[in-house]
């Protein structure tokens, strides 16, 4: 080979390859001096001569074909073919001749073409010409699509269905990776790198490949070196609270992406509630969650009044507050604190409230009236304490309770809000004469005593006592002065003083 098949000598096209070799040994014999020498169709030459030889022979590049002098044949041309050219040799009539578009005339395109001599005249046969593809230079930055999981990917048509039954597509960015210098043609195996593929934790960039091919400054996916393959990785749930409209909370703690949350113990203490959250890609989803908030033991103050109030007293209660929570529909009874009434308001817990729910007020019953005496007019009642149940209004009359003091009368009671009210009393003598005169008095003429020197005798004897009609009240018996009950026959004595 004495020129790349491009190369067109000065002389092409004038000598066969054999004419050629003859002109070029002919020209060239020994050369003095101390090289050595060597022979060639028996005519010396010495070591130089190689390389001259080679350059006469180039000079013939491309060499006359035999039969080129023939009729038919076909002389030496240049030719084109799209934006490549080349010149052709003397070639004879049939002659097939592939040439390739010279660098010399234009290193921008490369290509090869097919021509042969028919009847003096070339013709082409097939070929083609392109621009000359760079190689790629170092940096570039190639990409390739998620692969895994299928809902990540950027295939419109895939269906995914998550534990919820709703289908789930989130195409999420390409695998990206800078690439090292190549020449065009050369495949790789790229492999995803940071910061080109990001964020860095949603990925797996060691097991994220792809082939890739460079062409022309241009990397392009070839599947000839294996499948591309790009792996997301979704991201987990950082621990959060959830509230609840109704006011509950629920603390979810850090979840797994496609893991499910549940709890039945929200917040505050005693509320009634429960949750279903999921995680998906880094986000809380709830599914499902309800709330009944527990209460705050804690109602305002409040007055209330009772049916048939007679005047301005009226239940009454401060502001109330506990430390323990109070469970939804749960209850606190605050008792009433006016004097001389009785009631409650009652609470219930709603919805994280507490709401007044019922009232009660009424006045307080009398149950004891005291033992008690009274003077009018310088005489003295009295009564012994008596349990009684009386009403708020309701009256009770009271009399003495011991007759033989001599007096009699009553006492009038009212209850007001549980106390005993005196209303009236009065108190007069029992008997016109107070005295039993028994056997001191001459029953014929009782102004007759023993002190005046009346005797009786015991069968005699008088209690001497009387009404104010003048009927006599007690009988003597017994020595003692007895009044008969004429409703009940109930017998009362008294000692004869």
């Amino acid at each position: 080979m004495f020129a790349d098949q491009t190369y067109v000598g000065s002389k092409a096209g004038t000598k066969t390859v054999v004419e050629a070799h003859i002109e070029c040994l002919s020209g060239s014999s020994s050369v003095g001096g101390d090289s050595s020498s060597s022979t060639v169709d028996g005519l010396s030459y010495d070591s130089d001569y190689g390389d001259s030889y080679k350059e006469c022979m180039a000079e013939y590049v491309p060499f006359k074909v035999t039969g080129s002098d023939a009729e038919g044949a076909c002389g030496s041309e240049s030719v084109t073919w799209g934006q490549c050219s080349s010149t052709l040799p003397t070639s004879a009539d049939g002659a097939v001749y592939s040439a390739r578009h010279s660098s010399d005339n234009d290193d921008q395109y490369e290509g090869v073409a097919t021509f042969q001599c028919s009847d003096g005249d070339w013709t082409f046969l097939s070929g083609g010409c392109a621009e000359v593809a760079d190689p790629c230079e170092d940096g570039l930055v190639t990409s390739w699509d998620v692969t895994t999981p299928t809902w990540a990917d950027s295939t419109a048509e895939t269906v995914y269905t998550d534990k919820f039954g709703q289908i789930r597509h989130d195409p999420k960015d390409a695998c990206y990776a800078r690439m090292d210098a190549a020449d065009s043609g050369e495949l790789v195996v790229a492999i995803a790198t940071t910061p080109e593929t990001t964020p860095e934790a949603n990925y797996d960039l060691t097991n994220s490949t792809a082939s890739k091919r460079c062409f022309n400054d241009e990397w392009i996916e070839d599947s000839s070196g294996g499948s591309s393959t790009c792996t997301y990785v979704p991201s987990s749930c950082s621990a959060t609270t959830y509230t609840h409209p109704n006011g509950c909370s629920f603390s979810i703690p850090t979840l797994d992406h496609d893991e499910i949350y549940t709890d039945s113990s929200p917040s505050p203490s005693k509320s009634v509630g429960s949750i279903q959250a999921y995680c998906w890609d880094g986000d809380i989803e709830i599914k499902s969650a309800s709330c009944n908030m527990s209460c705050e033991a804690s109602v305002s103050a409040n007055t209330w009044s009772w049916d048939d109030a007679d005047d301005a007293r009226s239940c009454y209660h401060a502001a109330t507050s506990d430390s323990e929570r109070i469970a939804p529909t749960g209850g606190m009874s605050v008792s009433n604190t006016t004097e001389g009434l009785e009631g409650s308001s009652y609470y219930t817990c709603n919805q994280g409230e507490m709401t007044l729910d019922a009232e009660t007020c009424s006045p307080s019953n009398c149950t004891v009236i005291p033992a008690n005496s009274w003077t009018t007019d310088g005489l003295t009642c009295a009564h012994d304490a008596l349990v009684v149940d009386l009403y708020h209004g309701d009256t009770i009359v009271k009399r003495p309770s011991d007759v033989g003091v001599g007096t009699q009368g009553e006492i009038v009671y009212e209850c007001e809000y549980g106390e005993i009210v005196t209303i009236s009393k009065t108190c007069s003598a029992l008997y016109s004469q107070s005295i039993c005169y028994a056997e001191e008095v001459n029953p014929d003429d009782p102004t007759e005593t023993v002190d005046d020197g009346y005797e009786a005798s015991e069968s005699d004897g008088t209690c001497g006592i009387y009404d104010s009609d003048g009927e006599e009240k007690f009988e003597f018996i017994n020595g003692q002065c007895c009044e008969i009950d004429n409703d009940t026959s109930n017998l009362t004595c008294f000692e004869v003083p």
